[in-house]
């Protein structure tokens, strides 16, 4: 935020972010450990977090949320992730955020020749559906490719057994918070992380070496 106030010429002090976050506290699908965190690094930035506003009605220039409603000039919209109604309007069973219910082997629940992995999939795991994100997209997109190919050549297939090495969120600067590999993270070292990885996906896409050049120390980091 200081970086392009700086290269608009934005007086810093003009500046009032508001996060609002419908549940009672943010990341809520996350240990609340990493929630606390969270709230903690963002109020001392200076982000004004609202919990428990539920967003009613989104105008060019104005948001209305549990009652209460606010004039701005900027909206970010950052909802969430939904599937695509292309999914439902073709009769396969949704649920949560639009997501197709698969089985056991990322298969439509009425429709076995069918599978979805991915942010479309609803696959619940002791109860709580797994996350959308990217690395268990990918995973389950190789899955998915091996599947297909045993049951093309008459194998028996295994079914899909998630594995999740971390998440992790930024915080804004070098700040981040969240786990790797079981290892709870945050401040400068998990946004080292978060950065790291970043970069190594964006040079999958690219084909060259991923660099960390624009990374920038942070002090408050470690606050």
């Amino acid at each position: 935020m200081t970086d392009l106030a700086d290269e608009h010429g934005v007086p810093i002090a003009d500046i009032h972010l508001i996060l609002l976050e419908a549940a009672s506290r943010l990341l809520p699908g996350w240990e609340r450990l990493y929630s606390e965190r969270a709230e903690h690094v963002l109020r001392r930035k200076g982000i004004d977090v609202r919990l428990s506003s539920k967003l009613e009605k989104v105008e060019p220039t104005r948001v209305t949320f549990s009652g209460e409603t606010l004039s701005t000039h900027t909206i970010v919209w950052a909802g969430g992730i939904r599937a695509p109604s292309l999914l439902a309007s073709n009769g396969l069973s949704t649920g949560r955020q639009g997501r197709v219910l698969v089985d056991d082997y990322l298969r439509v629940t009425q429709y076995p020749a069918i599978y979805v992995a991915g942010d479309s999939a609803l696959f619940v795991k002791a109860g709580q559906p797994l996350p959308a994100t990217a690395a268990l997209a990918l995973r389950q997109g190789a899955y998915v490719a091996t599947t297909i190919a045993d049951e093309v050549n008459g194998q028996p297939i295994e079914p899909y057994r998630p594995s999740n090495p971390g998440m992790l969120v930024s915080l804004g600067g070098s700040d981040a918070v969240g786990d790797l590999l079981g290892v709870s993270l945050q401040g400068f070292a998990a946004g080292l992380v978060k950065e790291s990885i970043e970069r190594l996906y964006i040079s999958t896409l690219t084909g060259k070496l991923p660099v960390i050049g624009r990374f920038r120390y942070d002090k408050t980091s470690f606050c």
